[in-house]
């Protein structure tokens, strides 16, 4: 039976303070996927009420908070052994606290970056759960704990689409025109995303979170959050190119995200040089010249060809604005012999081109896909 959304909404309050009070004293008491789902559907309709809002996020938080100790409590001698939170738990609340992060519930943002603190918390928690589960599977076929060394729970993905949602709604917190916020959520992202393993993500996946850095970018007029912004689109891109570059399923793909990242440097260093150097200004011209640097380097192990051609694009954004000095070892790229976009190797776009960057409809279908296991 479903109640009446007037009714709900008159007691919004008194139904999630109590439903807040229950999760915390009793979370280990729901065992079963059902038990989670309905908690979480729950939570999800009192959310919607803004005199109940913050009182479903204080049940979630202080329940993350007590379920889940940090490092130290877990060493101290003597800690009361506390009832985890299991997978169903962890999946249903990380499903709140993402949509609390992307503020689906009526455009909120004020608790944005506690929710993208406390699901940090909550994805490392799944992690090891599901780690954990690997490896005594593992021991149990093999006879032997030797394969432990072989997760690295900071590198390791083994929840793929809990992954891409947390990708989506962290960076939104990154483009976030006030600057603490946009900081924090850089932060989040190198400490997650940035963190990856190159293999535990599909090449596609990859893809579409550059395209989704790129087709969501604030507004030039905030400059901080702008340089933050093309900062991380370089540290990924000279994170996952080198890999990326030698499958010529992804050669259309790569060429458009170079031009692209050449675009937005061009709009950058325009913008962020009228009157004084700004922020983004300065930024931006780290960031390019870093990377079209370091595509040219011994070091560099990403496809030669489609390196060189990459950096000299890069590079020629800095000429336009008279500082490309500080790329001299780009001369070296500039006399090789490709200087045009390597052959494309297949004549449709990726799919994904199109509808990366929604990202409230990509990490609703997530959470959806997510929900029905």
């Amino acid at each position: 039976m479903t109640l009446p959304r007037t009714f709900v909404r008159q007691i919004a309050d008194r139904m999630a303070c109590g439903l807040a009070i229950i999760l915390r004293a009793s979370y280990h008491f729901f065992e079963t996927p059902n038990d989670w789902a309905f908690m979480g559907d729950t939570l999800d309709m009192l959310a919607n009420h803004s005199v109940s809002r913050v009182f479903v996020f204080d049940g979630i938080a202080s329940t993350v908070e007590h379920a889940i100790p940090v490092e130290t409590e877990r060493a101290a001698k003597g800690r009361e052994e506390r009832p985890s939170l299991s997978k169903e738990a962890s999946s249903a609340l990380a499903r709140i606290l993402t949509r609390f992060v992307l503020g689906f519930y009526q455009r909120d943002l004020t608790l944005q970056v506690p929710a993208m603190l406390c699901l940090e918390k909550l994805y490392r928690h799944k992690v090891d759960l599901l780690l954990d589960a690997a490896v005594k599977k593992t021991s149990a076929e093999c006879g032997s704990k030797d394969s432990v060394s072989e997760f690295d729970p900071l590198a390791s993905v083994p929840d793929k689409d809990l992954w891409q949602n947390i990708a989506v709604a962290v960076y939104s917190v990154c483009r976030s025109v006030d600057v603490d916020v946009s900081r924090n959520g850089v932060e989040c992202f190198q400490r997650i995303i940035l963190r990856t393993g190159i293999d535990q993500i599909a090449q596609e996946k990859w893809v579409a979170v550059l395209y989704l850095i790129i087709n969501k970018q604030p507004p030039t007029t905030a400059d901080v959050s702008r340089g933050n912004t093309f900062s991380l689109l370089g540290q990924l891109l000279n994170m996952v190119l080198p890999s990326l570059s030698y499958s010529k399923d992804n050669r259309d793909d790569l060429v458009d995200l170079i031009h692209a990242t050449a675009s937005l440097a061009q709009d950058n260093l325009q913008q962020g040089r009228r009157g004084s150097v700004s922020p983004l200004f300065q930024k931006t011209l780290q960031t390019v010249t870093y990377l079209s640097n370091n595509m040219v380097t011994e070091e560099w192990t990403g496809e030669p060809e489609f390196s060189a051609w990459a950096s000299e694009t890069l590079l020629h954004e800095l000429e336009k604005v008279g500082a490309a000095g500080a790329s001299l070892k780009n001369q070296e790229a500039i006399k090789r012999p490709a200087a045009t976009p390597p052959a494309a190797a297949k004549t449709t776009p990726t799919v994904l081109r199109s509808n990366t960057g929604e990202h409230a409809q990509e990490t609703e279908t997530h959470i959806n896909n997510e929900k029905k296991k």
